[in-house]
């Protein structure tokens, strides 16, 4: 397959991914071309950690951080450095070839980090990770979390959004200006410790 100016072997294009809709590892990587337009202005700033499936979504996944030293060298990496001593790679979806590419290796769900790849110790956007109990289906708690959290974020002057997540939950998105380095007098931890906090005084 050819993508732009690169050229891409598509492995196992038949090999169901989604079984509950009949969905192939092709109509993945048929649907990410679809929707590279609209997905690659989220993407093309950040470092991704992959979430992969080999045998599709029913089947085992794991966490790819580093970028493999297989994969094609005209795709972008941002050299993150680990808490400990050491660092690794971290892709960059920052065209459509990358996301087909991606899409091969099985990645079914690109995690963005925080921060930019420019600015790694600034992150420009907050994330309130909200799932419904163990071993439950019901949405009633997340849904009104989600809503107490953003009323909270708003009476500080944080406009807010809900995303779906791609398992079973919601993200409230917190834009943040991408300035603080944790001195200033409003810190990303501080609402991410607060914020939950006051849902639970108001819902307890």
């Amino acid at each position: 397959m050819r993508v732009g100016r690169h050229k891409i072997e598509i492995s196992h294009k038949e090999k169901i991914f989604f079984p509950q809709a009949g969905l192939t590892k092709g109509d993945m990587i048929d649907y990410y071309r679809h929707v590279a337009p609209k997905i690659l202005p989220h993407t093309r700033r950040y470092p991704a950690s992959m979430q992969r499936f080999p045998d599709g979504l029913n089947g085992p996944d794991f966490y790819c951080k580093d970028t493999p030293d297989y994969f094609p060298s005209w795709i972008k990496t941002i050299n993150f450095p680990k808490r400990e001593n050491g660092s690794f790679s971290a892709p960059l979806i920052d065209k459509e070839a990358t996301l087909v590419y991606l899409a091969d290796q099985a990645m079914i769900t690109p995690h963005l980090y925080l921060a930019p790849a420019k600015n790694l110790n600034r992150p420009d956007k907050m994330i309130f990770d909200l799932d419904p109990p163990e071993n439950s289906l019901d949405f009633t708690a997340v849904r009104r979390a989600a809503l107490d959290i953003m009323n909270f974020m708003h009476e500080l002057g944080l406009k807010t959004w809900v995303q779906t997540t791609g398992s079973k939950g919601f993200h409230v998105l917190v834009p943040l200006d991408g300035k603080s380095g944790g001195s200033s007098q409003l810190r990303p931890q501080d609402c991410q410790n607060h914020g939950p906090q006051e849902t639970k005084r108001l819902h307890p």
